[in-house]
């Protein structure tokens, strides 16, 4: 009788392609859907998570503490339930020059 091999991940047998590694001291078996396809995909951001993170002001990135004008746009931008990528997109949108916006929107 042979023996059916096991994704430690997933708990299904029978995909095909299996590796295994030590990981931790003890081994891990991954099926290749597991091992290319979901495994690597649950640490990446999506587009817009990175493009608001593009968008944070400088002086928050340097720890300076914000200006009277920095703390109310802030507060403007709580109210409206927004993140600074909602609003740079925003402002591309109503801008008077044709930008890009449009096409970003439709692909995230």
């Amino acid at each position: 009788m042979a023996m059916e091999i096991q994704c430690d991940e997933c708990k299904q047998t029978g995909k095909g392609r299996y590796s295994t590694r030590w990981i931790e001291d003890k081994p891990v078996t991954l099926c290749d859907d597991c091992r290319y396809g979901k495994g690597i995909q649950k640490n990446v951001k999506s587009e817009n998570q990175v493009f608001n993170e593009l968008q944070t002001p400088f002086w928050k990135l340097m720890g300076q503490k914000p200006k009277p004008k920095d703390i109310a746009y802030e507060k403007y931008l709580k109210s409206k339930n927004m993140t600074y990528g909602d609003a740079v997109r925003e402002r591309n949108m109503k801008g008077e020059y044709g930008s890009a916006a449009d096409a970003f929107n439709k692909r995230g």
